[in-house]
């Protein structure tokens, strides 16, 4: 059994989605390591379980333009993934791009009992959005969506340019290898992430 998740081809738009791609290229020395929650740490680096880079600075007025786009089509969002609407989300945004031989096992975007201490609010809906030069100048990199239930093949949904993937952000996944040649920073598959989460009380 598999959960909803739906795909929003041309989500952003040709010129908004190459500001993005231009940003993340002139960036490229504001990403670093990307890390995973613990048990132990809200953010670590397991190079078993994540090969990939975070951006890590300002996103100046490009994070509040991906905020609207995000907010003012969030009761389609989360209607497309088969979840009620939130009153007043809190968006987490992270950008991420992943190189030659990257990856991210499977895992689920929600948190548990024992990583919960490390937020505030809760993942709900999980939205992941693809960007990068045209051609690809690399291969693989799918999103794999695996069932919660039963013996069945995952979904593969190709990481294609001005792409979003919506689902429930306890629904397991995962980032298949990507092969990158050259391995160029300018040729990654880049991608924006984006939780909605649930205020806590």
């Amino acid at each position: 059994m598999f959960t909803k998740y739906a795909i929003i081809d041309g989500f952003l738009g040709p010129e908004f989605s190459a500001k993005l791609l231009a940003f993340a290229v002139e960036n490229e020395r504001n990403f670093y390591a990307a890390g995973v929650t613990s048990s132990n740490a809200a953010a670590s680096v397991d190079c078993d379980t994540r090969n990939s880079a975070e951006f890590q600075g300002d996103w100046g007025q490009l994070g509040e333009r991906l905020r609207h786009a995000f907010l003012t089509r969030a009761s389609e969002l989360f209607g497309a993934a088969g979840l009620a609407p939130i009153t007043m989300p809190i968006l987490e945004i992270s950008m991420v791009a992943h190189q030659d031989g990257g990856f991210f096992r499977k895992h689920v975007d929600s948190l548990s009992d024992t990583t919960r201490r490390f937020a505030d609010a809760d993942r709900i809906l999980s939205a992941v959005y693809y960007f990068h030069g045209e051609p690809a100048a690399f291969s693989g990199g799918e999103l794999a969506i695996l069932p919660i239930a039963g013996d069945i093949e995952p979904v593969k949904i190709a990481p294609n340019h001005d792409r979003l993937v919506i689902f429930p952000s306890f629904a397991p996944h995962e980032v298949l290898r990507i092969s990158v040649p050259d391995n160029a920073f300018s040729n990654a598959r880049f991608s924006v992430n984006c939780w909605f989460c649930r205020p806590r009380i």
